[in-house]
């Protein structure tokens, strides 16, 4: 059976090219093991948008149902337990050949989202704010040490937590395509005049920096956040 590619479907099957990088042109300087890893995890999140599962009549892509259940445990607060439970309920309305497009488990259909860079990492976080605790430590800590004051954790649960997105795939993801490396480096092999700010290279908090940090500077595919 061919399915046409709805208005829905198109623009999952865009994020997917927002968030890997205009592929599937990669640097011949990447190692190959890397970039062939990269880009079969492309191809496998490409192909999930262009796979149909179909359910009632109405036909959806796989990647498209997958963002759509997880949206629905963040939502409403789902334990993974619970969510795998109505996984399970909604894969037995499917079709034994539609059933082996979706994954299987919570475990799988993350992953197959956190391939968009869309991962996150929890750090333990004293309850006043004073501290992070990155390391495996915190684990057997119930207060903030210099305080001794504010819980960490409580029956090995922590008190709070941050949720911190890392954004340094993404950066590496933008150096993937020819193309987009170009539009990274263009404030040093493109600009014609130094001295007129058409972009932020020019101005006077970017030489500022360049000349404090010569190191970082030298290498003109650093990214400057801020």
């Amino acid at each position: 059976m061919e399915f046409v590619r709805n208005e829905a479907d198109a623009i999952y099957h865009e994020m997917v090219f927002d968030a890997m990088g205009p592929q599937p042109e990669y640097n011949e300087g990447s190692m190959a093991e890397e970039t062939n890893s990269k880009a079969r995890e492309f191809y496998d999140l490409l192909h999930a948008t262009e796979v149909h599962i179909s359910a009632k009549g109405q036909n959806i892509t796989v990647l498209s149902w997958v963002a759509k259940m997880l949206n629905t445990k963040t939502l409403y607060n789902m334990s993974a337990a619970n969510w795998e439970m109505t996984l399970s309920l909604s894969r037995k309305l499917l079709s034994p050949e539609d059933q082996e497009k979706i994954p299987k488990d919570f475990y799988s259909a993350k992953k197959m989202i956190n391939v968009l860079g869309l991962g996150y990492k929890k750090i333990d976080v004293c309850v006043n704010d004073y501290f992070l605790y990155y390391d495996e430590q915190s684990k057997n800590l119930t207060a903030c040490e210099p305080r001794n004051m504010a819980v960490v954790r409580q029956k090995d649960v922590p008190r709070k937590s941050l949720w911190y997105l890392p954004i340094i795939l993404r950066l590496q993801q933008l150096y993937m395509s020819k193309k987009m490396t170009e539009h990274m480096t263009w404030h040093l092999k493109c600009r014609e005049d130094a001295n007129e700010v058409i972009h932020l290279a020019g101005t006077e908090a970017w030489k500022h920096f360049d000349e404090t940090y010569t190191t970082f500077a030298k290498e003109p595919r650093n990214v400057r956040l801020g």
